[in-house]
């Protein structure tokens, strides 16, 4: 019995196969290659989705542009006849001939005018540089004067002093354009004083000349009121400011037409399907 039981214990087990690994039993090409084309289609799908398939408006807003392009050369070609017959109206062309003869009259004076504010630009041209620098370094002194004290403060007050009293050399144009110019000198008190009277000269003449251009730009206006009061629809310039929108439409980007103030105004005359 003892010897039984010691030979069953001598014996020993026969060794198993090993299981199989997945990995490396066999090859994963086919799955990767299937994993990868099927993202492929995923993302062009997505692609198309996104750009045609979402977005009907595309097509919608080229066929818009399309008909309305239509619709405004029609329309164009009615307001030039409409405002041919309101320009050729007794009414209108005495307007017209009040506003040129308010325009001539006021030629003269305004031509004086522009000169006058052309030759004072082309001085604050020259002088402003220079006096805004100065102005500067003297409002540091200031401040530094405010902030100092004793022996410190009686020194920024010498500075001061001294910077108000140095000569500018400005070198200021004989006319408007002109490269001949003639050199002068300035202390601060002199060239801020100039600077001011410059500014308030160019002011009154600015003022002057729309005093004296009054009457022509209300007859001017005037002519604009009778002719969009008598126009039936939008001018000829409005509808080409509406033509060169759709010229330079973007089809890309937008999502909605975006209505403005002219567009507003022709919406209930929309063109017709078909």
């Amino acid at each position: 019995m003892a010897d039984s039981a010691g030979s069953d214990s001598l014996i020993r087990p026969e060794p198993q196969a090993p299981v199989p690994d997945p990995i490396t039993s066999k090859s994963t090409s086919a799955y990767v290659l299937v994993g990868t084309l099927s993202l492929m289609l995923v993302l062009g799908w997505a692609l198309y989705d996104e750009m045609y398939g979402l977005r009907p408006w595309k097509s919608m807003q080229q066929e818009f542009v399309e008909r309305e392009d239509a619709f405004l050369r029609r329309s164009k070609r009615q307001a030039k006849k409409s405002e041919t017959e309101i320009k050729a109206s007794p009414e209108f062309q005495k307007i017209t001939l009040d506003a040129k003869e308010a325009r001539d009259s006021a030629a003269p004076a305004l031509k004086d005018i522009d000169g006058q504010v052309k030759q004072i630009d082309s001085q604050l041209q020259a002088i402003t540089e220079p006096f805004q620098a100065k102005r500067g370094e003297i409002s540091l002194d200031n401040y530094r004067i405010e902030t100092s004290k004793g022996s410190d403060k009686q020194k920024w007050i010498k500075q001061r002093e001294t910077a108000l009293n140095q000569k500018i050399s400005v070198d200021i144009p004989t006319a408007p354009g002109s490269a001949k110019t003639t050199r002068k000198d300035f202390t601060f008190p002199e060239i801020d004083k100039q600077f001011t009277e410059l500014k308030a000269k160019k002011a009154e003449l600015l003022a002057k000349r729309a005093e004296a251009s009054k009457n022509a730009s209300e007859l001017a206006k005037k002519q604009d009121d009778y002719l969009k009061e008598h126009l039936t629809g939008l001018s000829q310039e409005q509808i080409g400011k509406l033509q060169e929108r759709n010229n330079k439409f973007d089809f890309s980007t937008r999502g909605a037409r975006t209505v403005n103030a002219d567009t507003r105004k022709h919406d209930t005359a929309r063109p017709e399907a078909g």
